[in-house]
């Protein structure tokens, strides 16, 4: 049962819109006479966690101003709206507002007729000690008046009578609050645990529970408080109605049921619900409600039969029912926005009726010469002889990247200034429209996401984003080219726009005195005449630097220097995988100068200090996965632990802790141990990505130097190596990257007809690192054999 069966809409006969900066709950709407008017008519008092109260008298058709009776803004929340009669031998009803410090009892003064509103007069006030959660009011023992019963969250119940505490008395295994209802048959309260049960307490038991009397007393009572009734439901617990004309029946809202409960707690029905409900109101007689659903639907429920369903436009947290300008019935929502609408049960269907069309023949010969010419098309985009035409671009973006700004005294790092120029020429509305940026590798932007306004005829057709990227400072930079995406609604249809951008390499990094050593070194020749290294880093100017020998310090701590000697460049550095973005920039400069250059790679792949890189790699994540079980084993044995301790603290017999709290401790103290060491391998792993990320680059450059790759075939090969990827417990680098080279070896690399495709073993961290040695090793000796990455 759910929004299918919202075949009608509920008819609105008054609605006031709501506000995105309001925030609605249950227990925000109350639905009386709160005035006291002779003429009678209820109001509508709402509520809000903003600490707005508003006072309505409504009159359809529209919302008009003077509809609003009151409207004053608290400094505090509003947790709960009610009204009851605190005056001995009158029948007046006062406004009950509960803040989550006090409670504020107020007289409302005024009939509202005309323009005149109403006001407030405060009778009296409750300062509270412990922070509220919900109220019932009622008159507890007999009372000649309605006293007030305050539901703290902590799990205390406060008894008031005007603004004197009459006692306090603590909820027995009370971890969480939930709903209060009170019983005037039984002279109860009834509430809700965390343990999904509901709990009837007598009003009689909570006053004798104890002979001291004041708050602070209260929290260890002579005679233990214990419950009349329970009744497991197996469900959290949103609401607890009492039937308003029958005194036999309570109807308790569950997380995914609705329970009709007994006033002596037994189970008399239960229905089960398809959607999420969000809020309850009982009406007539014992077994009927209203139910609103977090599908847009209002159901009129007479036991566990669903009497009605209708559409509501929003999502009710509160739903109420009063008699307002003479009509009865009226049902009354409130949503989470602060929004008020009275509305009732109308009988047109909702759905759009259907119109008659007009018929012809159908010309068969003609839908089949379509169909042909289609089917043309189509065979040629597959045969690549006419090309799929290319969509006109509806949004035009340009990208302008500014020369870097260097670091000063407020910017203790270089910062590159970039300007996204977003233009739509038209026709029609861009809407839902933002700009996502990605930086590269070892880049920060100060915002990758920025939300656009709209763009159209009526709010014009330009828009600017302004960003600022700076290097990390703890990332090695690998790439220089980012990536400008744009999500837009266009005529009702969602779509992508995407254009890429390059920044300056000399924001990374600036220019040192080149070193004689390095631990990793590749050499790199040019087919052209050797220019100075001067020029060729013209941007990164340093006194230090010499025609032949260039020095150059990242801003992530890496140091590279590239020697230049008879039309060859060997590029050395401490750190294998910064060896990447040199070579990359060194080969862009190189036929920058002069496009005729050809760069070629003529040695052995570094494959030795490859794989040192990626089995670091490796060996962090098993350390991760070990360290991973060890916490898993250590939370199970936390967990045994605490229920033992539990269970002897809820023990009515209490017998010796036996030293479980210490062991308790001791597991707690070993558990965060182990999350911190986890917490540490991650960010080590972190670095060790990025390296292996490097590392993956530039070997994938000097195969592609060495086999004189097209770009297809790099691009390929990119995804063979797993160049992009993420590391989490499931999978990681290795596990792609044997699964990717094993399926090459056996299609476009396989040696012969003797070795065929299989079906793919699960993704798994290999025992140790000497099979993806392996794979790796006989990819690149096969690729240097002359045979080629296919698709």
């Amino acid at each position: 049962t759910g929004s299918s069966m919202s075949l009608f809409s509920i008819k609105s006969w008054w609605a006031v819109p709501g506000n995105p900066s309001l925030l609605c709950d249950r227990g925000c709407l109350w639905v009386g006479n709160i005035n006291n008017d002779p003429a009678g008519g209820d109001k509508i008092v709402c509520g809000s966690f903003n600490g707005l109260l508003r006072i309505f008298n409504p009159s359809p058709p529209d919302s008009k101003a003077e509809d609003m009776l009151l409207e004053f803004l608290f400094p505090n929340a509003i947790i709960q709206v009610g009204a009851g009669r605190f005056v001995r031998g009158s029948d007046d009803l006062q406004l009950v507002v509960l803040f989550p410090r006090r409670l504020s009892v107020f007289k409302i003064i005024g009939s509202g007729a005309g323009n005149a509103g109403v006001a407030m007069d405060r009778l009296f006030e409750l300062p509270l000690k412990r922070s509220a959660s919900s109220f019932v009011l009622g008159r507890f023992g007999g009372a000649p008046c309605d006293l007030a019963c305050i539901l703290s969250m902590d799990g205390m119940l406060q008894f008031y009578s005007q603004d004197n505490l009459m006692f306090a008395r603590p909820i027995p295994t009370f971890l969480l609050p939930g709903p209060l209802a009170y019983l005037p048959s039984s002279d109860s309260i009834v509430t809700s645990s965390a343990a999904c049960t509901i709990d009837c307490f007598r009003y009689l038991t909570l006053s004798a529970a104890t002979a001291t009397q004041g708050e602070e007393d209260a929290v260890q009572p002579q005679k233990r408080v214990k419950a009349d009734w329970s009744l497991s439901l197996g469900e959290h617990v949103l609401e607890i109605c009492k039937a308003p004309d029958a005194a036999d029946c309570l109807i308790v809202l569950g997380d995914r049921s609705l329970f009709w409960v007994s006033l002596t707690g037994t189970l008399k029905l239960c229905k089960r619900l398809v959607t999420p409900a969000l809020c309850l109101q009982s009406f007539g007689k014992s077994d009927q409600a209203l139910l609103g659903t977090s599908d847009h639907t209002l159901m009129v429920l007479s036991g566990a039969r669903i009497a009605w369903a209708a559409h509501t436009p929003a999502d009710p947290v509160c739903l109420a029912v009063g008699t307002f300008g003479g009509v009865e019935g009226i049902i009354v929502t409130l949503d989470e926005t602060g929004g008020v609408a009275c509305a009732y049960l109308g009988t047109d269907p909702g759905l759009p009726a259907a119109t008659h069309t007009q018929t012809r023949d159908i010309d068969y010969a003609a839908a089949d010469a379509e169909l042909r010419a289609i089917q043309k098309k189509i065979r040629g985009v597959v045969s690549g002889e006419a090309p799929l035409p290319e969509p006109a671009d509806v949004v035009r973006i340009t990208v302008d990247v500014q020369a870097a700004k260097p670091a000063d005294r407020r910017n203790p790092l270089p910062t590159v200034a970039v300007k996204v120029d977003v233009l739509f020429p038209g026709p029609g509305q861009l809407t839902e429209t933002c700009l996502r940026v990605v930086p590269p590798p070892g880049w920060v932007v100060d915002s990758p996401e920025f939300p656009l306004p709209d763009l159209g005829e009526d709010t014009g057709d330009i828009a600017e984003v302004h960003m600022v990227f700076t290097p990390s400072t703890t990332e090695l930079p690998l790439a220089l080219v980012g990536d400008a995406m744009m999500a837009y609604m266009h005529n009702g249809q969602p779509r992508v726009m995407r254009t890429l951008f390059s920044l300056p390499f000399a924001a990374l990094c600036l220019g040192i005195q080149p070193s004689k050593t390095g631990i990793y070194k590749v050499t790199i020749a040019a087919s052209c005449a050797q220019p100075s290294l001067i020029d060729v880093f013209s941007d990164l100017s340093c006194p230090a630097f010499l025609p032949t020998a260039v020095g150059i310090r990242f801003h992530a701590g890496a140091e590279a220097t590239v020697i230049a000697s008879k039309g060859r460049y060997r590029i050395q550095s401490d750190s294998f995988g910064i060896l990447y973005i040199v070579a990359a920039e060194l080969e862009k400069r190189l036929k920058a100068m002069n496009a005729s250059t050809e760069v070629t790679y003529t040695e052995e792949l570094p494959l030795t200090d490859f794989f040192i890189t990626a089995e670091q790699h490796f060996d962090l994540r098993l350390a991760r996965a070990q360290t991973h079980a060890l916490i898993d084993e250590q939370a199970k044995l936390y967990r045994a632990i605490e229920k033992r301790l539990l269970t002897r603290y809820k023990d009515n017999t209490p017998t010796p802790l036996n030293d479980l709290n210490a062991l308790l401790q001791n597991a707690h103290e070993q558990l965060m141990e182990l999350a911190d060491r986890e917490l540490g391998i991650m960010a080590s792993m972190a670095v060790a990505s990025n390296r292996l990320a490097g590392a993956l680059r530039l070997l994938v450059l000097l195969l592609r130097l060495q086999l004189k790759l097209d770009p297809v075939q790099t691009s390929f090969l990119e995804s063979a190596f797993c160049v992009k990827w993420t590391d989490n417990l499931e999978q990681g680098w290795e596990e792609l990257v044997l699964a990717s080279l094993g399926h090459l070896c056996k299609t476009s690399l396989a040696k012969g007809a003797q070795e065929v495709l299989v079906n793919p073993a699960a993704l798994a961290l290999p025992d140790d690192f000497t099979k993806v040695r392996k794979v790796l090793a006989a990819v690149c000796e096969r690729l240097k054999t002359g045979k080629i990455v296919a698709q």
